[in-house]
């Protein structure tokens, strides 16, 4: 019933690119992530993984947004904005340890989807049997998801290269969702293109 598919910001091969989720997930034993979840109880914690976000870039986090508010407090609407965000990026939600131990495995350090060993539901899941139009969309700066994890996949579906398009959209992860330019552009040129996909 899937006449055409969006993947934007998508780690469809978790081992494309030089990402900083792929170097941990590489990097540490799944005792690790055991142990984080033990930590929460049997579920990974929001607040935890809300954490290892901003540890990436810590001098944003921490002080750097504090000095940009500072720059910036006599402009209402820019107050309103950072307050809007930050209530919307603080309130974070516990995922099921089970669910995230199996993200973390299978997905991640053993790549299966990307390498067509995924079980679901006892079947195995093949990129190859997706041969519908596919719009991917990457962030030039995104790394939770590279632009190589998303771009790749390309080369592991069933469709067609001529029904596939591919749009770089700039700035980071969340921008790929919440930017102004990339909802103003990226976003209405997939609107369109979904449009036109559905007329063929």
């Amino acid at each position: 019933m899937v006449t055409s598919l969006v993947l934007a910001g998508s780690p469809m091969d978790t081992q494309a690119g030089d990402g900083y989720i792929k170097a941990m997930a590489n990097r540490l034993p799944m005792a690790y992530f055991q142990a984080i979840v033990t930590m929460g109880g049997g579920r990974l914690r929001g607040r935890y993984m809300l954490k290892g976000w901003k540890n990436m870039h810590p001098s944003e986090h921490y002080w750097g947004k504090y000095i940009d508010l500072f720059d910036n407090i006599t402009n209402t609407e820019y107050v309103r904005r950072a307050r809007h965000f930050a209530r919307w990026y603080e309130h974070v939600v516990d995922l099921p340890g089970r669910f995230y131990l199996q993200a973390v495995k299978h997905l991640f350090k053993k790549n299966r989807l990307a390498r067509g060993e995924f079980i679901a539901l006892g079947e195995r899941i093949s990129l190859k049997d997706i041969t519908v139009p596919i719009y991917l969309l990457a962030g030039t700066d995104d790394d939770i998801t590279t632009p190589e994890q998303v771009f790749n996949v390309e080369n592991l579906l069933g469709t067609d290269s001529e029904k596939i398009q591919k749009d770089l959209a700039q700035g980071g992860h969340i921008g790929l969702f919440m930017g102004r330019k990339t909802l103003n552009e990226n976003w209405r040129r997939i609107g369109h293109w979904l449009i036109d996909a559905d007329k063929k």
